[in-house]
């Protein structure tokens, strides 16, 4: 909202106070607003402001003590463009001089005054203070035209009661305060769960239940522990979780595409669809992470969207370093890694990195064959000395297709 820094009367402003002080009436004659500026010491020489439209004054307010309250209202009927309010301007008469400007306000944080077309019904209201001193009253000169008649409040009241509880209208309060025309869930797409299955076996018998078989949107199935877990076919993990099925699509269109949400209790998320137009076959598992039980010192992480990493490291015990193809060096015999915890579908890119447990220098060489989908290269030491390292530890990270 802007700030009126500046409101001061103008030199023909006072010089009119100023014959004004026998008792006559102050005769306002009308105000404008628009876009002008001027340096603050420049605002009291002003005799005329950049007018933009002309606003409407209504009767004084008196306030005692030679006070006076002069409304004026901003109105953006018929304005075709917005502009920027930086003046006010409020003209008076003058006995000899005729209209003059009287008093002068700017801001220098002005407000946008919109058009009609860009907000409809804009009004703006302001307060002028008037020290009148010893002048008698004011007499304000406006038109009933700018005002609102008891048929327009008419007309504006009918607008809006044609809005209640209409579609792109306006919403109602209930006797409770809360709104009437509260949307379905239906409305929104909103389904209601509903616990339909608990699975709670006390011995596990594979294939008892299958997730296949859940297709009824809202159908939520508790897996209560790990035993039920094992009871259940074409569940992505084994352990206890929630299973929810979810509506892909709710127009009416005869189809009946679905998803299942698997909710496990070791924090991963399994989503899977199912498609009418893949024949309402069931999609793969897949989750956004997923970490495997990393206390066998070997694990992969899947990544939604068919990648994820192996890692792991393996320490060899008196490795000799005493061949020695090449003048000068000398290898180990060829060292080999466990297979991947998950295989990839093609060949993933690999890391390897070595700790020695004697000083060195030592240095791996590495299978120029590459890893392979099932496991990482095989390596070999090298050193420029024979002998027999007490122990070697080698440790790698593999990422790729899953």
């Amino acid at each position: 909202m802007a700030t009126w820094d500046n409101v001061v009367y103008t030199t023909l402003g006072l010089n009119l106070m100023a014959k004004l002080q026998t008792g006559a009436t102050l005769h306002i004659t009308r105000a404008v607003g628009g876009d002008g500026h001027a340096s603050a010491d420049a605002l009291p020489a002003l005799t005329e402001i950049a007018a933009t439209q002309t606003l409407t004054l209504s009767d004084p307010v008196y306030k005692g003590n030679g006070r006076a309250l002069l409304p004026v209202t901003l109105y953006n009927r018929g304005l075709t463009g917005g502009y920027i309010l930086r003046q006010i301007g409020i003209y008076a008469t003058d006995p000899d001089d005729g209209e003059v400007l009287m008093l002068v306000a700017q801001s220098e944080t002005p407000d946008t005054i919109p058009s009609e077309l860009a907000s409809p019904d804009f009004v703006a209201n302001f307060s002028f203070h008037i020290a009148l001193g010893n002048a008698g009253r004011i007499n304000v000169t406006y038109s009933l035209t700018d005002m609102a008649t008891k048929a327009d409040y008419a007309a504006f009241v009918e607008q809006i009661e044609d809005k209640l509880a209409q579609p792109n209208g306006i919403a109602t309060l209930d006797s409770s305060g809360k709104l009437a025309q509260m949307p379905t869930a239906a409305d929104v797409g909103a389904i209601k769960l509903r616990w339909s299955t608990l699975i709670n076996e006390t011995t596990a018998t594979p294939n008892k239940y299958n997730f296949d078989d859940y297709i009824t949107p809202g159908d939520v199935v508790s897996v209560d522990n790990y035993a039920s877990a094992q009871s259940i076919a074409n569940i992505p993990e084994a352990v206890p979780g929630k299973l929810y099925v979810l509506p892909l699509r709710t127009d009416d269109q005869g189809r009946n595409d679905i998803m299942q949400e698997y909710h496990t209790a070791t924090g991963n998320v399994w989503c899977r669809p199912r498609y009418y137009y893949s024949s309402n076959t069931w999609s793969s598992w897949s989750t956004a992470v997923r970490c495997s039980d990393p206390s066998d010192g070997n694990i992969y992480i899947t990544f939604g969207g068919g990648m994820h990493i192996c890692a792991a490291s393996k320490t060899w015990s008196n490795v000799a370093i005493t061949n020695a193809p090449n003048a000068g060096c000398y290898t180990s015999s060829r060292l080999y890694f466990s297979d991947f915890p998950k295989a990839f579908s093609y060949a993933p890119k690999c890391i390897i990195s070595l700790s020695v447990g004697s000083n060195g220098p030592y240095w791996v060489t590495v299978d120029s064959n590459g890893p392979t989908t099932t496991h990482p290269q095989s390596i070999t030491l090298t050193s420029t000395a024979s002998t027999i390292v007490s122990s070697v530890t080698l440790s790698y990270i593999a990422i790729g297709v899953s």
